[in-house]
């Protein structure tokens, strides 16, 4: 065995090396399979077949609205009792319900805000009058995401004795402005299915989305785009909706504000259309004195993880609200 200056081997070394540079390889190629898989990937088009109900309710980010008029001669309802109705007579196909979702849960009307018991489906809803329907698809965001997903799934399959589908991230329609028309599921978005026979597929978290650094912020300012420094935002409110009003209301000044618009991607308008999710909250943003913006700026929050810029509802940016709220540097 060849030795260097001070008798140390060469061969261990060398065989360290090369199996610390396989390592690294590995990693590096595991980190970029899941950047191109979570990030990279375009959404997925998909329609609508089968027995299909709409919620009819209008709401304030035009989902409901633009479906409707992508299937016009389908089933509309206001309720669970109606949707349900919609879809006893069919007979063949699957039998489909489209409205605003979230974890556990699909809205069966007033649009993007909870309702009553009776206006939305969840782990506790009768769907026995759907026994032996087969195939039960349920177009709305989030709803089968996570482990409340997975028991969702799970008593609506056992309740149906058949087959139930829903996303286990953001669906949306495209808004063919920005390139888009129809309906989507978001690139990190799956398809996840459960029958009474059989457990819900595997679910694998998606990587939640963080700044490094957000430097500017880009609003819609009339027809033109206005660029801001991030140092020029005085002030950060998020007051909770919905479900969450009960929260508490955080605020956020001078640097701690800086910090906070690394979960909120303000320099990209990047998300292509109206999402079937649920509001859960406003931001508002306000300006220091001088900034090329004056007055405040409030965007609506859905599933904690879309904006929609409450001056414009076709402008959206990608956010990630749950981890602001838990995160003890900003408390």
């Amino acid at each position: 065995m060849a030795d260097v200056e001070g008798g140390a081997p060469t061969v261990p070394q060398t065989t360290s090396m090369a199996l610390w540079i396989g390592q690294l390889t590995r990693v590096w190629s595991s980190f970029s399979d899941r950047v191109r898989r979570f990030v990279s990937s375009p959404p997925q088009v998909f329609t609508l077949s089968g027995c299909i109900t709409i919620e009819q309710g209008a709401n304030r980010n035009g989902f409901l609205d633009v479906t409707q008029n992508a299937y016009p001669h389908t089933g509309r309802h206001n309720s669970t009792e109606e949707a349900l109705g919609n879809l006893k007579p069919c007979t063949q196909g699957e039998r489909v319900i489209v409205g605003h979702g979230r974890p556990g849960m699909i809205l069966t009307s007033n649009g993007d805000q909870v309702g009553n018991v009776g206006e939305r489906i969840t782990i506790t809803t009768d769907l026995s009058g759907l026994k032996g329907v087969g195939t039960l698809r349920l177009v709305s965001c989030n709803t089968a995401e996570g482990a409340v997903g997975e028991q969702f799934l799970k008593k609506i399959a056992a309740a149906i004795e058949g087959t139930v589908i829903a996303s286990t991230g953001l669906v949306h329609y495209g808004i063919p402005s920005k390139g888009q028309e129809g309906l989507y599921l978001d690139s990190n978005a799956r398809w996840r299915s459960a029958t009474f026979k059989r457990e819900p597929d595997p679910y694998e978290p998606v990587p939640p989305f963080r700044s490094d650094s957000v430097a500017v912020l880009r609003l819609r300012n009339g027809e033109g785009i206005i660029s801001i420094e991030a140092s020029q935002v005085e002030l950060i409110q998020l007051i909770p909706a919905g479900e969450q009003e009960k929260l508490t209301t955080l605020t956020w000044h001078g640097d701690r504000a800086e910090q906070v618009l690394r979960f909120l991607d303000l320099g990209n308008e990047q998300y292509p259309g109206p999402p079937a999710a649920i509001v859960t909250g406003t931001i508002t943003l306000t300006f220091k004195p001088g900034s090329a913006l004056q007055r405040p700026r409030s965007l609506l929050v859905y599933n904690d993880q879309i904006l929609m810029d409450l001056e414009y509802n076709d402008v959206y940016y990608k956010a990630n609200v749950a981890d602001l709220r838990t995160v003890p540097a900003l408390r």
